[in-house]
C-alpha cells in the first residue's frame, strides 16, 4: 500500500524533524568539553533552519534548508552532516539536507 503525502505536509514533517533535531544537538552540546570545540562553535553559530522545500530525488528525499545564522564565518560541514543523519534515521529515511543559502541575522 502507497502512502500519499502532500508537499505541505512533508515540509511540516521536515521542518519538525529539522527544529527537534537542531534542538536536541543543541541540548546535548551543553555537555560536550573543550575536544569538541569546533563543533560547539557551529551549534552556536545557528539560530534557526528553515526548511523550504522537500524534493523526491530518486530514492532520497532532498530538503532544502536555509541556515539562520549569528556567524557567516564559520564552515558548518560538520553539523549539517550531523543534522542530516539524525534526520535520515530518525525522522525521513533516506533523506538528506541540502543547504541552499545561509543568512547572517
Amino acid at each position: 500500500m502507497k502512502l500519499k503525502i502532500s508537499q505541505s505536509k512533508l515540509t511540516t514533517l521536515a521542518q519538525t524533524a529539522v527544529d527537534n533535531t537542531l534542538m536536541t544537538i543543541k541540548n546535548e552540546s551543553e555537555d560536550w568539553g573543550m575536544g569538541e570545540m569546533s563543533e560547539l562553535v557551529q551549534v552556536d553559530g545557528v539560530e534557526r533552519i528553515e526548511v523550504v522545500k522537500v524534493e523526491k530525488k530518486g530514492n532520497p528525499f532532498k530538503i532544502d534548508v536555509i541556515f539562520y545564522v549569528n556567524d557567516d564565518g564559520i564552515y558548518y560541514s560538520e553539523l549539517i552532516e550531523e543534522i542530516s543523519a539524525r534526520v535520515d534515521q530518525d525522522w525521513i529515511p533516506n533523506s538528506y539536507i541540502h543547504v541552499i543559502e545561509f543568512i547572517k541575522i
